[in-house]
């Protein structure tokens, strides 16, 4: 399990390789999180990466957790896929875009797995999220 708190202002952290299979709780405070994953050649099919909202905190108003590929906002080529479950909402499927939000009011145990299914130039993940409070969204 890692930690990323949030609680002294915004925070950035990028994941590598070695970090995979792990569950990073994020802990927003009053602030903003942004986390990269790591570049995935074609030898990193399979990393797995669990976010969830820590349990004493829900995402502030004018904040967000944004979980984005190496690529995003550079090259645009890598793709986020799959299905954002909004529990007392509407669901969402969306095959194209490179960076994951769970925007203000997402609540505490809300949750997004990530999982690498296409390495190199153009990188696939799958993802899979259930949130609370907010419905998470994918952009490019």
């Amino acid at each position: 399990v890692l930690k990323v708190d949030a609680g002294g202002g915004d925070t950035a952290i990028t994941l590598d390789e070695t970090d995979s299979g792990s569950v990073i709780v994020c802990a927003p405070g009053a602030n903003s999180i942004t986390i990269t994953l790591p570049a995935a050649g074609t030898d990193h099919v399979g990393l797995t990466y669990k976010f969830v909202i820590d349990e004493a905190d829900d995402v502030q108003s004018g904040k967000a957790i944004t979980i984005k590929t190496a690529g995003a906002g550079a090259d645009n080529n890598d793709d986020l896929m799959g299905t954002l479950i909004f529990i007392g909402g509407t669901s969402a499927h969306d095959v194209a875009g490179d960076t994951f939000k769970f925007p203000a009011s997402s609540e505490k145990g809300s949750w997004a797995e990530f999982t690498c299914v296409a390495g190199g130039a153009n990188e696939s993940w799958m993802v899979h999220a259930v949130s609370a409070g907010a419905v998470a969204t994918v952009t490019d």
